[in-house]
């Protein structure tokens, strides 16, 4: 067995997973899976968080602005970065978890099953434990890593501490979250992740106008997780009632987990790195006051690859059920289509970044927030690399390819961190899109392609095909969105920017209608889905 297929048991007939299915286990019991509705209902779930993290993210920041010191603020930004290193320390479990519990349950493989969730969860309490206690002990120091003292000092140690009980929280609940994401079901996670979201960012407007300041930030996360926990485990343990299932704890389920999470936990350190270190170096390097500048002005780009990311990370759970229940002749073709789609998305939004991002900072926060448009199109660039980097890592992942996915990941990102620290006092900001766009070229390009060719099975001609799509997507949204940025005079109403944004949208699409045949095959097969669907809604109602 290849070093590829960790864990996957399919050429041995004794392995685990493959033996018959226990007296009572109903696997039924839950309904059927219907793999396309589970995925709808997650993409859905994804999306409603993105709305909400888009209120998060943008909407309350002019109250953070106005209500807490924007050195302060900054400084908190950078904090961010270091509780996020601390949770590398979960190694990617609850994403191993849901993947290990779809194949098993895909399988139809009770003591599998049973295993894997037992071990899965002793190892997210015992992670989440050992985490929260680091994060605590290191709090005392942090406000003087970021030149803090006094009053400001107390007050970032307090918020640190606050953040770190967060996190490992959302460890916790994040072990129910995954078996019902590897069971197909979704909608209870939805909503109770969305409501509880939604009450965490009311508790910290409330906080903030009651004069709280920092802290009223992680009282409102600590709120959101303890919301977490007490409405998903009952729904979690009913499940495992309905299904027969009684997780277990088995020795060698644990040391396969960890043999797994080595490789989790490489891609995790590289996601880390890549996503959670620019606030904490441009503070070192260039002082807290260039945080809020530099990160504002990447705040849109850096939705926009939580949206399209969402798309890919939503299809995860479907996709390793697939390849377990169906082969491998379905999987490609899907993984296929979702490749196309994610390029098209991740183009339209570019196109629309480039073309209205500094009207929006201006609208938003002021003209002095906006970094500048060499350092806006250089973030397009790596935006796009990013996305279809990640993309191309959770289809190796789906495919129980965790060595390939971690292993491109971690290096992408390590040579990222590299480039970043050697050019930050050059060309300071400019180094955060920089090196991304340099890691992809010379790590994350060439390892992928072997990878995907190897794991998926691709021919030489359908490669061509795939990355000629992904070229046309990026010579649209690199022609129509620079055009526009740089002939369109900027919005000065938000009124205005919603017509304009309307319009780039309509253009955009537009142009890949008419240009790529797949993109267009893709659209068509969308507007037929949502006319069924409203024809079918219609004779109901009537």
């Amino acid at each position: 067995m290849s070093d590829d297929s960790i864990n996957d048991g399919s050429s041995d007939p004794s392995a685990v997973g493959q033996e018959a299915p226990a007296q009572g286990f109903e696997p039924s019991a839950l309904g059927p899976v219907r793999r396309r509705t589970a995925t709808l209902v997650y993409l859905l779930n994804q999306y409603v968080s993105v709305v909400i993290l888009i209120v998060r993210g943008i909407i309350i920041v002019p109250l953070f602005v106005h209500y807490i010191d924007i050195a302060l603020y900054g400084a908190w930004m950078a904090c961010g970065n270091i509780v996020a290193w601390i949770s590398m320390s979960e190694g990617g479990t609850s994403l191993l978890l849901q993947q290990q519990t779809a194949r098993a349950f895909g399988k139809v493989a009770h003591d599998e099953l049973s295993q894997v969730i037992g071990s899965g969860i002793l190892l997210v309490f015992v992670l989440s434990a050992a985490a929260c206690a680091f994060g605590l002990g290191l709090s005392p120091f942090v406000s003087t890593w970021l030149g803090l003292q006094g009053g400001e000092a107390s007050e970032l140690s307090k918020a640190f501490s606050l953040a770190v009980v967060a996190m490992a929280a959302s460890w916790i609940w994040g072990a129910p979250r995954s078996v019902l994401q590897g069971f197909q079901r979704h909608l209870a996670i939805g909503i109770t992740s969305v409501s509880a979201e939604s009450a965490s960012i009311v508790v910290t407007i409330v906080l903030l106008y009651k004069g709280w300041g920092l802290i009223s930030i992680p009282i409102g996360m600590v709120f959101r997780e303890l919301l977490n926990n007490l409405v998903l485990w009952p729904i979690f343990v009913i499940a495992l009632k309905r299904v027969k299932v009684r997780p277990s704890v088995s020795r060698s389920q644990t040391l396969s987990l960890l043999k797994l999470m080595g490789w989790t936990s490489l891609n995790r350190l590289g996601s880390s790195l890549i996503k959670n270190c620019d606030a904490f170096l441009i503070s070192m390097f260039l002082g807290n006051r260039m945080v809020p500048v530099a990160i504002f002005t990447k705040r849109a780009w850096d939705i926009l690859v939580v949206f399209v990311n969402r798309l890919s990370f939503s299809f995860v759970p479907g996709l390793s059920h697939l390849h377990s229940a169906d082969g491998p002749a379905a999987y490609q073709a899907l993984t296929n289509r979702l490749l196309t789609v994610v390029t098209a998305s991740i183009g339209v939004g570019t196109g629309i970044a480039w073309g209205l991002n500094e009207s929006f900072i201006q609208l938003w926060l002021g003209h002095d927030f906006f970094a500048g448009r060499v350092y806006n199109s250089l973030l397009g660039v790596a935006t796009f690399v990013g996305v279809i980097a990640f993309t191309v890592s959770q289809i190796l992942l789906s495919a129980n390819n965790i060595r390939g996915s971690a292993i491109g990941q971690t290096g992408m990102n390590v040579a990222r961190l590299l480039v970043l620290l050697l050019t930050i006092s050059y060309v300071e900001i400019l180094s955060i899109p920089i090196s991304t766009i340099l890691a992809f070229i010379f790590v994350g390009a060439p390892y992928f392609l072997r990878q995907w060719r190897k794991t998926l099975g691709f021919s030489d001609r359908q490669m061509g095909l795939q990355l000629w799509v992904i070229g046309r997507a990026v010579a649209i949204a690199v022609i129509l969105g620079l055009i526009w940025s740089t002939y369109v005079p900027l919005a000065e109403s938000w009124l205005l920017l919603v017509g304009q944004g309307v319009a780039l949208l309509a253009i955009l699409l537009a142009a890949y209608y008419a240009v790529d045949p797949a993109i267009r095959g893709e659209m068509r097969n969308l507007i037929g889905f949502v006319g069924r669907y409203v024809g079918r809604s219609a004779k109901r109602d009537g």
